[in-house]
């Protein structure tokens, strides 16, 4: 499963730019209106790790692919970085995003998924995760931040909460 991030972009902005069909004409003082292309939205990738429901900005995705089946270990690495592996003649390391979320680890035989992100310009890592599940459009305001309480004790790794299907599914935005 390749992610064309480019393509899936285009497909997104071209039907957002796409005026709605209306059967009377609006008279010319709506035209002050606020227009619903104006309401700002986020563009993410949804994705499992141990059953729970996360998300990146599609921007830093570059593709996703599966999970190697030779990865090369990295003596003294943290506990949290899998290895490396060659993708497109580009040495990758991989980050296990249930160690980096303080889940339990992967149970074997489970076959991960692997989103390849840009952080900091043209680094990129592999973020192994349990299963990609969909491109997510969501208005800014269904994303809220990290609540203090916990803010605290995450430093920085979740951007927010996303509220989707009317607050009855809840996805934590992971900072690139």
């Amino acid at each position: 499963l390749v992610l064309d991030v480019d393509r899936a972009l285009d497909r997104i902005f071209a039907a957002a730019s796409q005026p709605e069909p209306r059967a009377v004409r609006a008279p010319q003082r709506a035209a002050a209106a606020p227009r619903q292309a104006e309401i700002r939205e986020r563009v993410l990738v949804s994705f499992e790790a141990d059953r729970e429901e996360y998300a990146v900005p599609i921007a830093s995705v570059r593709e996703i692919v599966a999970l190697p089946a030779a990865v090369s270990r990295v003596p003294h690495a943290r506990s949290h970085v899998l290895g490396v592996v060659t993708l497109r003649d580009r040495l990758v390391p991989l980050v296990s995003a249930r160690a980096l979320l303080g889940l339990p680890p992967e149970p074997p035989g489970q076959r991960a998924k692997v989103l390849v992100l840009s952080v900091e310009g043209e680094a990129t890592v592999g973020l192994v995760v349990d299963q990609p599940r969909e491109i997510l459009r969501v208005h800014e305001d269904a994303v809220e931040p990290m609540p203090a309480l916990l803010a605290r004790d995450i430093s920085g790794d979740i951007e927010g909460i996303c509220r989707l299907d009317g607050g009855r599914r809840l996805g934590s935005v992971i900072s690139p």
